[in-house]
């Protein structure tokens, strides 16, 4: 059934209950290769990040949708994120701040779409919270972690040696 609030599949009654054949060989090789995809059992704050990322750009990153995934009341999920010392909100900023961080040092992007990127209503809220972030707006940010990062080029290229380069 398409278009549901959860997922799922149903098996009769007689297959659950028919023998399963042993391969030793099949189990073990299955239960090797489990090992290299999977990571350890992450807390509630690993899960809760990889359940917001997505949900940045649709605008629907709120608490009450991801307590839905966990099938849980919003209240539960915070008591929860409490017990590992912090809260829906700081994990969201958290996201929020390294993606624009990474945005603006590495691409083009408008900050128009940044803003749409980061499930931000408006443009001018992206500019709050920049000037929280680093103390000031996205633009200038932009021009300052560019110009370090030339600046840390230019003085790796001289610790190199390279006396060839002109400035």
């Amino acid at each position: 059934m398409f278009e549901q609030p959860a997922a799922g599949f149903t098996m009769r009654t007689a297959d659950l209950s028919r023998p399963v054949n042993q391969d030793r060989l099949a189990h073990q090789a299955v239960v090797e290769y489990l090992a290299t995809i999977t990571a350890p059992e992450p807390g509630i704050v690993a899960s809760v990040r990889t359940i917001i990322r997505p949900l940045l750009p649709t605008g629907a990153a709120a608490i009450n949708v991801v307590a839905a995934q966990f099938d849980m009341h919003p209240r539960a999920l915070q008591r929860q994120l409490a017990t590992e010392n912090t809260t829906f909100t700081e994990i969201l900023d958290r996201l929020r701040r390294n993606a624009v961080e990474r945005y603006l040092r590495d691409t083009e992007i408008s900050l128009s779409h940044l803003s749409r990127e980061m499930g931000y209503a408006e443009q001018s809220a992206l500019t709050r919270s920049c000037q929280r972030w680093f103390g000031c707006g996205p633009s200038a940010y932009r021009r300052l972690i560019r110009s370090a990062a030339r600046a840390a080029s230019v003085i790796q290229l001289l610790l190199d040696g390279d006396s060839e380069t002109k400035f």
